[in-house]
């Protein structure tokens, strides 16, 4: 499976080793100063990307004894050790979905929603009046957002490459787009996507942190617009099969919502966060497994669950 390794993961990693080099300096006093030159020189090469990992190579570089018999420096070491191993399985990693892609989320679906995106950019596009609109209402952010976090899907997809799609350039591509605010800036973005779309591959990174694929926001309008569009279908049930492509774009921006906890001021109540936004993503993935199988009081009852989730988490976190 294509996993994204992000910052904090690499940060983990240097710090685990951190800590196993500190623990064998007070097995062997001789390798305590060697430990302490490695570590500084991984410090040194991730210094840019890993700031917490840099730190914990630098504090050991500093405590390396000139003698090996200081045991009051061995002491520190083996604090600075348990510390550094603690960090490793502490710190959060930000930079894959907080899910497995490819359990939830279909290659085909988010193919063509991405790019009936990248057919309304289009219209936004078309005119200088059409660009007007398209910023006064913000279409064009949050469409791009949305092409983002479909493309970061497909990044992490195990079948993500079949879609003929260069998704880490699409990503960078909508991301740039999103953030237009002249008409031929627009128009190049577009360009850009449009490219991407048709598998065109730049220099992109394959990790991105799922917090910082689109606003808050214009997520938010999108989810509003996508569960119109289910409503409307669960009422007249005739088509399903094709409508539960909204269900797969609801599932994608669980996972950016799940991410972005930005919105919670209080660091007790993000665990609510966390389960709220894990049973929404549970019963929008549900809904669309139930639609693609043309069970219509299936789907019914997991888009009341999700229903029900949000107006739990909108009276908590925006009421």
């Amino acid at each position: 499976m294509v996993r994204a390794k992000s910052r904090r993961r690499k940060e983990m990693t240097c710090l685990y080793r951190t800590s196993l080099c500190g623990f064998a300096s007070l097995r062997a006093p001789f390798t305590f100063q060697d430990a302490g030159l490695t570590l500084s020189t991984w410090s040194a090469t991730i210094l840019a990307s890993s700031p917490v990992a840099s730190v914990a190579g630098l504090t050991f570089s500093t405590l390396a004894p000139a003698s090996p018999e200081d045991s009051t420096m061995k002491k520190l070491a083996l604090v600075a050790s348990a510390f550094a191993l603690i960090a490793a399985f502490l710190l959060p990693v930000d930079g894959a979905a907080p899910a497995k892609v490819t359990d939830l989320l279909d290659v085909e679906q988010l193919a063509a929603e991405a790019k009936l995106k990248t057919v309304k950019l289009g219209e936004s596009t078309a005119s200088e009046e059409a660009f007007k609109r398209a910023i006064e209402f913000k279409t064009i952010a949050t469409d791009a957002g949305v092409i983002a976090c479909l493309a970061q899907a497909l990044v992490e997809h195990e079948k993500g490459a079949a879609s003929g799609i260069a998704a880490a350039s699409l990503r960078d591509a909508a991301l740039k787009l999103s953030k237009a605010k002249k008409l031929e800036d627009a128009k190049e973005g577009l360009a850009a996507v449009e490219a991407a779309i048709g598998g065109k591959k730049t220099e992109a990174a394959k990790d991105h942190p799922w917090n910082k694929l689109i606003n808050m926001h214009r997520m938010m309008e999108e989810m509003e617009y996508r569960e119109g569009r289910l409503r409307r279908t669960l009422r007249r049930p005739r088509t399903l099969k094709r409508d539960s492509s909204h269900a797969t774009v609801l599932t994608v921006l669980a996972l950016a919502m799940e991410a972005d906890t930005h919105e919670v001021k209080d660091e007790k109540n993000l665990p609510k966060w966390k389960t709220w936004s894990q049973e929404f993503r549970t019963n929008v993935a549900k809904l669309g497994t139930a639609m693609k199988a043309n069970k219509a009081d299936e789907a019914k009852k997991y888009f009341a669950a999700s229903n029900k989730v949000c107006a739990d988490c909108h009276a908590e976190f925006r009421d």
